[in-house]
């Protein structure tokens, strides 16, 4: 059987996909470097979709429980798109220097937690006011100047997948935990994703040091390489 088909492919445009979304109508939205587009599956139907007046290279998206489309923008803007009214609000949050949004994570509290490369950012989905730094205790200010590629929620906080090592923060409390090659012996500082097992394993996804299993109770690690 013929499980894959291509849907965005052209030989004028190389395409990069990153973000996709699906609203409640069942139209998948997907944000490229080559532009942004709608697929209609029930037709096998795809059209360029932008925003009016408003061109942006989106990373991450997410559909939250009112149906609204919430987008991260290579420019550090945080986007709510409205797909029923196809209406958008842009919410441009202080900072310098090159930000980029990379994760948005809706989380319990009604917050969305943002990982960027200029460290981790929230912003409440209740209001009108644009997302902000995450300001509680840090050891030496690190968490802000590190990339958050993945954030994961669990009861006892948030796990930051970074380029500094793996964070567990608490919103309250600040940083409770950090996970780096100095101090614990990780394999590899430089992380892409988190993934913890039923079994409270945590597999680390990493940009230079393969798959990476960490046994928490122990404090073990292992990497899983081409080799491997």
């Amino acid at each position: 059987p013929a499980y894959f088909k291509r849907v965005l492919e052209t030989p004028e445009i190389r395409y990069s996909t990153r973000g996709i979304t699906k609203d409640t109508n069942g139209i998948v939205y997907a944000l490229t470097h080559g532009g942004n587009v709608r697929y209609y599956p029930k037709e096998d139907r795809i059209e360029e979709w932008n925003l009016k007046d408003f061109n942006f290279v989106g990373i991450p998206c997410f559909t939250d429980h009112d149906g609204y489309i919430w987008i991260g923008e290579d420019r550090g803007q945080l986007i709510r798109f409205n797909p029923y009214e196809n209406t958008f609000v842009r919410y441009v949050p202080e900072s310098s220097g090159y930000f980029s949004l990379w994760t948005l994570s809706p989380l319990s509290n009604g917050f969305i937690g943002i990982g960027s490369t200029q460290g981790f950012w929230l912003k409440n989905m209740r209001n009108e006011l644009p997302q902000t730094r995450f300001s509680p205790a840090q050891p030496n200010g690190l968490l802000d100047s590190s990339t958050v590629m993945h954030i994961v929620e669990r009861d006892e906080g948030l796990w930051l997948a970074t380029s500094n090592g793996l964070f567990l923060v608490d919103l309250q409390r600040g940083v409770k935990q950090h996970i780096t090659e100095a101090s614990n012996g990780l394999p590899n500082n430089n992380l892409l994703y988190v993934h913890i097992d039923p079994e409270g394993t945590f597999w680390l996804g990493s940009r230079g040091g393969g798959l990476i299993k960490w046994d928490r109770n122990t404090n073990t690690f292992q990497s899983f390489s081409t080799k491997e």
